[in-house]
C-alpha cells in the first residue's frame, strides 16, 4: 500500500524520537499496584495499574515506568533473535520489503538500551539488527535508482522535483523511517547522477 503522507517526509533525528515515543505503544508488566493518574501534558488518564497484568501503554510512559524500575517491558513479537533472522531471510529472498512497523530501528535501539537485561542473545540481535537495516537500506538504493532513470524525462518537465515530489509518488510497500532516513541522502546523488535538475 501507499505510504501515509505525514510519513513521506523524513525529520530529524530528535523529532524522530520524540515522534516515536508519542505515537507508539508497547505491552508493559507492572510490579506494583499504581493508582490511576493523570498525564499534564496530554490531559491523559490512565486506570489504576495492576501487578503482573499486562497492559498497553505509550512508549513515552513506559519509558518512565521502566527506568522507576516499577516493571517490565513486553518485548514486541518481532524482536527476538529467531524473528529478526526470518525477516531477514525473507529480505533476502524478496524483491519486497518485509513488513515492520514503521519505528521498528527506533524501538529496537530503545529496548536495547533500557531494557537490556530482559533480551537474549543481545549481542547477536544488535548483528542482525544492523544486517537488517543494511539490505532494506540496499533494496531502496535500487528502487530509487530505477525510478530516477525510468522518469528521467519526465521529472526535467517539473518545476518543483524535490525529494517530498518523489516520495508522494513513490509506491514502495512497507516503507519504514530508517529506510526513508537514508533516501533522503541518496535523492540529490541519484538526481545528479542521471541528470536531473530543477527547471527555473
Amino acid at each position: 500500500m501507499a505510504l501515509p503522507r505525514f510519513q513521506r517526509i523524513t525529520i530529524e533525528p530528535k523529532e524522530t524520537v520524540l515522534m516515536m515515543i508519542k505515537m507508539e505503544k508497547l505491552d508493559f508488566i507492572p510490579n506494583k499496584k499504581i493508582t490511576k493518574f493523570r498525564n499534564l501534558d496530554s490531559e491523559m488518564v490512565f486506570e489504576d495499574l495492576r501487578p503482573m497484568k499486562v497492559i498497553n501503554l505509550p512508549v513515552w510512559l513506559i519509558i518512565e515506568l521502566k527506568l522507576k524500575k516499577f516493571g517490565k517491558i513486553v518485548l514486541p513479537n518481532w524482536f527476538s533473535l529467531l524473528e529478526l533472522k526470518k525477516l531477514f531471510n525473507d529480505e533476502v529472498h524478496s524483491l519486497q520489503l518485509s513488513d515492520l512497523p514503521f519505528f521498528w530501528f527506533e524501538i529496537s535501539k530503545l529496548l536495547m538500551e533500557i531494557a537490556a537485561e530482559d533480551i537474549d542473545s543481545l549481542e547477536e540481535i544488535k548483528r542482525t539488527l544492523k544486517d537488517l537495516k543494511e539490505i532494506r537500506q540496499n533494496k531502496l538504493r535500487s528502487s530509487l535508482k530505477f525510478n530516477l532513470s525510468s522518469q528521467n524525462q519526465q521529472v526535467q518537465q517539473i518545476r518543483d522535483y524535490n525529494f517530498k515530489n518523489f516520495l508522494n509518488h513513490l509506491e514502495i510497500p512497507n516503507l519504514s523511517h530508517d529506510v526513508l532516513a537514508h533516501a533522503k541522502f541518496l535523492i540529490p546523488l541519484g538526481r545528479q547522477q542521471h541528470g536531473i535538475h530543477r527547471v527555473s
